[in-house]
């Protein structure tokens, strides 16, 4: 059941290994693909060319399902170290709410 709250974990990375693989290997097309799912659009050229923030697109994704707000999670969240396993929980989530549809 979808909630107005992540429903994966932010440490559950690899209860979806396909979407593991491709974070861990092309980073930036998971990052694209996010924004476009967050847009509710297919991914075009210009989003892996552009590679948006993923700041932004947690946000995104936050305002568009009712998440709670959470700018200091989510700046701390796409440091660097941080920053693939938001990559991995941002593309489950998206996954998850389309297949819902």
């Amino acid at each position: 059941m979808l909630t107005n709250y992540w429903d994966t974990s932010f440490l559950q990375c690899l209860s979806d290994i396909p979407i593991c693989l491709k974070t861990i290997f092309c980073p930036c097309l998971v990052l694209a693909g996010n924004k476009a799912g967050a847009d509710e659009r297919e991914c075009n050229l210009c989003d892996c060319l552009c590679c948006p923030r993923e700041y932004f697109t947690r946000q995104q994704i936050r305002s568009k399902y009712g998440f709670e707000e959470s700018v200091l999670m989510d700046c701390l969240m796409t440091t660097p170290p941080l920053l693939m396993l938001a990559l991995c929980q941002d593309a489950r989530e998206l996954k998850a709410r389309k297949d819902m549809k």
